[in-house]
């Protein structure tokens, strides 16, 4: 990649897929933050067993109550730590198709936002 590339996961409770998510991500990202919603699965222990993954979890919150741009700049303030040239977000069961790869070395830098296909 001629690009570093920082990804943004969300994860609650995906022990059942995120360990394809990643596997995907780690073919084209050199960093991915994991940003963890209270998880009460192995989702930290899967995450935590590769070495590009960084983990977070936010604070204990209300399940009525869902701040999703509250959880969202924060988990753009730990991304934005990395440096990154772009930064891809998704969430754990959204496993990226191998075109991204692609996508990415080719990356058009007159647009600063895109939206790419999921599996």
């Amino acid at each position: 990649m001629k690009y570093k590339i920082v990804a943004g996961l969300r994860t609650k409770n995906e022990e059942w897929i995120v360990n394809k998510t990643l596997d995907s991500l780690k073919n084209f990202c050199d960093k991915v933050v994991v940003y963890d919603d209270q998880s009460a699965d192995k989702t930290e222990e899967i995450c935590r067993s590769y070495d590009f993954v960084e983990w977070k979890q936010s604070a204990p919150r209300d399940p009525y109550v869902w701040n999703a741009g509250q959880q969202a700049t924060e988990l753009f303030g730990f991304l934005g730590e990395h440096d990154p040239d772009y930064i891809f977000i998704l969430d754990a069961d959204e496993i990226p198709t191998p075109s991204v790869i692609d996508f990415f070395d080719n990356i058009d830098e007159d647009v600063n936002l895109w939206k790419t296909r999921m599996v």
